[in-house]
């Protein structure tokens, strides 16, 4: 049981950790594309 509490939680923390990352950096993207 432990294993499995342990998979969930780092599972959901590269997940929050993989969407954090792509927000900021795709942002500035369409920003710029906005621009031109």
């Amino acid at each position: 049981m432990l294993a499995l509490l342990l998979g969930l939680l780092t599972i959901g923390v590269l997940l929050t950790s993989g969407c954090g990352n792509k927000g900021p950096l795709y942002l500035p993207d369409d920003r710029a594309e906005n621009q031109k």
